[in-house]
């Protein structure tokens, strides 16, 4: 019920007066995490022109102890405020100081679809991909390097990097290693590049993570049966 109010002020009483005030208490202290996702996605329907709403959302984004929470607000901040001046700032600190993992792996998705063609986006993702402290967030940022930026000039290089420095330590079977989501996109993409089989070679031998010894070694099985290889 308290969803469906939040929704249906958003729509039906965009200029009553109680209406921010109501959205805000919402978005902000109610117990069900569903109405405050409903109360702070409907700020931009309802009240995006209200001199309040942005500050609010920004302090959601910022402030909340619920992650979620945060997440959903950078969300809608980067969503609806995209053309604010300093919003793309904002979202940058979030994806590089918030607490929570995935609002980090948020923020940087948001960035990359509303921000792919802005001149600092590739640097900044690049960074993050080198620098965040967790191995999922860096997983998640070379996902989407791969899919964003694969044919930009100096990818390989990058990925070549990552394929081996990347600070990856195992410590259980299901994590994913970014070093092998690096040499795999290097494999798909870039397989006939004169330094892909010396990369996989040494992986295959140098690896710290023996999962993806075992993956190096599987690619360069199957590529020496290809057709004109050279390994």
């Amino acid at each position: 019920m308290r969803q469906a109010v939040a929704e249906a002020l958003a729509s039906s009483w965009q200029d009553h007066h109680d209406t921010l005030p109501i959205l805000k208490q919402l978005a902000q202290s109610d117990q069900d995490l569903a109405v405050r996702q409903a109360a702070a996605e409907a700020l931009p329907c309802g009240c995006k022109n209200h001199p309040d709403t942005l500050p609010f959302l920004k302090q959601l984004a910022q402030s909340d102890r619920n992650g979620y929470v945060r997440q959903i607000a950078v969300q809608v901040l980067a969503r609806g405020w995209k053309d604010e001046p300093d919003i793309l700032l904002f979202l940058k600190q979030r994806a590089k100081s918030d607490r929570n993992l995935d609002v980090r792996i948020a923020v940087l998705g948001e960035l990359v679809r509303a921000w792919k063609d802005h001149p600092d986006t590739l640097h900044f993702i690049q960074q993050r991909a080198e620098s965040d402290p967790h191995w999922r967030v860096r997983a998640a940022v070379m996902t989407e390097l791969i899919c964003g930026w694969k044919n930009e000039p100096g990818m390989f290089e990058f990925l070549c990097v990552r394929a081996v420095n990347d600070p990856f330590y195992r410590k259980q079977r299901r994590e994913e290693n970014p070093r092998q989501i690096a040499l795999t996109a290097i494999i798909d993409y870039y397989q006939n590049h004169p330094q892909t089989l010396l990369l996989l070679r040494d992986r295959a031998e140098h690896d710290s993570d023996h999962k993806v010894r075992k993956f190096a070694k599987s690619k360069l099985t199957i590529i020496r049966t290809l057709p004109h290889s050279n390994a």
